[in-house]
């Protein structure tokens, strides 16, 4: 029992196990879908972080792309920019010197004016500026008068054209008190059919035919006098219409009369300003003609200037030919002399060349073997002295065994016995000893012998090197000899070729005073040709200003004819439209009173028909 008991109670803890293992494995499981899943999100945004790294890549390539493109462009347009600005460069030097150009042609110009100013001076002096301001006087005078008579014909004009304006307001007055008096007829008439309508009725069987006779024959007369009535008013529109076109008429004539007076306005105006202009340029010219006096005395002036420096110039230049042969003499003799002096000293020098190669190269040589024996006396140095250290080092051991010797010789003191034995060894090893001392001392002597036989070589050939490095400072100073001589040689010649230098900058300035001498006698016949040419341009000028102030004369006397005409005809219409309008006013006067009795003779028949009717 207790078996089964403990059997179930490990089924159950195993069947517990395996459920909590289940359920951890579950756990493990949905864990583990979980990490799946957290891994495919995450590879895919790893995959949208890589395609978005590529893009970028991409895109920063297009841009490195699209940079390197415009750096292309903008060197290729700085490069234009420098090529304009060079271009432009060019074009203001070339500006600056048509500038340079213009200037001196302006100049030149303004000798011609000064001699043409003089001309004006003199036919400007020869004119009177009295018959000038008379004329002037009169001109300004004319266009007074003819701008006064404008103004009072434009006066005239708005007078009428209020005058026109209040006819019309009263000629629509008229036309609306007629119209209401026809639609005042017109009820009177259809009162009067409705009445005679109902009265005829009526009297039928009271009136009798005589009351009847004298109802039409008042109907007759009314009749009558309303187709007077209209005949007249008939007659009165008539007149308004020929009325208004003669108004038409002498609007149009004063609109060309206006236009006239404009344009001789507009002609007196531009000959003013024409006047006026003559008068700024004849201000202007005289303004230019002091100007040019003064120019042309600073001109003579300088001239005079010029001569003198000319002169100068000529004697400075006589002078400086003189000195010029008499340099160019001495330089040629000098040159002969230092042609001839650098010919020895060349041949010396070549000559001295040739020994001092000859010498270097035999001191070569020489060097050469010396330092060949060098290098032998050094090997052999090295051999010697690896025999005296080893001389040395037998030497030491021969002092060790003497010091050994002599404690030996201690020892055999010590002992009585072998005392004979021992002085016999030492005196046999004293005397080898001293051999072999002796024999090592000669070989020391001879290698001390051969080492000053050495350093005395070795003296003699330091010596040579000396006298070889001597050698070559006095080659080095013949150089430099040479080299002076050289560049003496070369400012001689730049003395030469300055002094030709002046001498063709002093032919160059001869041949540049003799061209200008030309230039101002040419000048001087162009100024003169273009004062011939400016007077008979300033006689036809002349000739022309006449014949217009005629034409503009008789131009203002036709106006001034067309004016008065036009003021004639305008007086006329006045006095036409004056009487005309009278005329209106009497004839809508009496309109007016007849149509008030017509009005109180149809107010008295109406009440007597009222009080028939009753």
């Amino acid at each position: 029992m207790l078996e089964v008991q403990s059997s179930e109670i490990a089924i159950e803890s195993v069947s517990s196990l395996l459920d909590e293992g289940s359920k951890s494995f579950s756990v493990l499981f949905d864990t583990f879908l979980d990490f799946k899943t957290s891994m495919c999100h995450f590879s895919l945004q790893q995959k949208n972080i890589i395609s978005n790294h590529e893009k970028l890549n991409s895109y920063l390539m297009e841009k490195v792309s699209e940079l390197e493109n415009e750096k292309c462009l903008l060197h290729n347009q700085t490069v234009d920019l420098q090529n304009q600005i060079e271009e432009l460069k060019l074009d203001a030097q070339n500006s600056e010197k048509s500038l340079r150009e213009l200037l001196e042609q302006q100049d030149l110009e303004k000798g011609e004016y000064l001699s043409y100013m003089q001309v004006l001076e003199k036919e400007i002096s020869g004119l009177s500026s009295c018959s000038l301001a008379k004329e002037k006087e009169s001109l300004r005078k004319d266009v007074e008068k003819t701008r006064m008579k404008l103004k009072e014909t434009e006066f005239k004009l708005k007078n009428a054209i209020q005058e026109k304006t209040k006819l019309e307001g009263e000629k629509a007055s008229a036309e609306r008190e007629i119209k209401r008096l026809h639609g005042q007829n017109s009820l009177l008439e259809r009162d009067m059919n409705k009445r005679d309508s109902l009265a005829g009725r009526r009297r039928d069987s009271v009136m009798s035919d005589s009351k009847r006779t004298k109802n039409l024959a008042f109907e007759q007369t009314l009749q009558e006098e309303y187709k007077k009535m209209e005949v007249y008013v008939f007659e009165m529109e008539t007149k308004m219409t020929s009325l208004e076109e003669e108004l038409a008429a002498v609007y149009r004539e004063k609109e060309d009369a206006v236009s006239i007076s404009e344009g001789l306005a507009s002609e007196l105006e531009n000959l003013s300003e024409k006047l006026s202009t003559s008068n700024l340029e004849l201000e202007a010219l005289q303004e230019e003609l002091l100007a040019l006096k003064q120019r042309l005395e600073e001109s003579e002036f300088e001239q005079q200037k010029m001569e003198g420096s000319i002169k100068m110039f000529t004697e400075e230049k006589e002078d400086l030919a003189m000195q010029l042969t008499d340099s160019l003499l001495e330089m040629e003799e000098e040159r002969a002399i230092w042609s001839a002096k650098e010919k020895a000293s060349i041949e010396a020098i070549e000559e001295k060349s040739k020994v001092y190669n000859i010498e270097i190269t035999s001191l070569s040589r020489e060097m050469s073997e010396v330092r060949n024996e060098l290098e032998s006396c050094r090997k052999e140095c090295k051999v010697l002295r690896e025999r005296l250290t080893s001389c040395e080092e037998m030497a030491g051991q021969k002092t060790c065994s003497m010091e050994k010797s002599f404690e030996i010789d201690q020892v055999n003191n010590d002992k009585n016995i072998t005392g004979a034995l021992s002085k016999r060894s030492e005196e046999m090893l004293s005397s080898n000893s001293e051999m072999c001392g002796i024999h090592q001392c000669e070989e020391v002597n001879m290698l001390r012998k051969e080492l000053s036989f050495l350093s005395k070589e070795r003296e003699g050939l330091l010596t040579r090197i000396r006298e070889l490095s001597e050698l070559s400072n006095d080659y080095q100073s013949l150089n430099n000899q040479l080299c002076v001589m050289s560049k003496e040689k070369d400012k001689l010649v730049t003395q030469i070729e300055e002094q030709q230098k002046h001498a063709i900058e002093e032919e160059s300035l001869n041949k540049r005073y003799n061209d200008l001498l030309m230039e101002a006698k040419f000048q001087v016949e162009e100024l003169t040709r273009r004062i011939s040419s400016m007077e008979l341009k300033i006689h036809k000028d002349q000739v022309e200003n006449g014949i217009e102030k005629a034409k503009l004369r008789m131009r203002l006397r036709g106006a001034q004819a067309r004016l008065d005409a036009f003021r004639s005809r305008y007086k006329e219409t006045r006095d036409e439209s004056d009487h005309m309008n009278r005329k209106f006013e009497e004839a809508s006067k009496n309109l007016k009173e007849q149509l008030a009795t017509k009005g109180v003779e149809v107010l008295s028949l109406k009440k007597e028909l009222a009080a028939k009717g009753l």
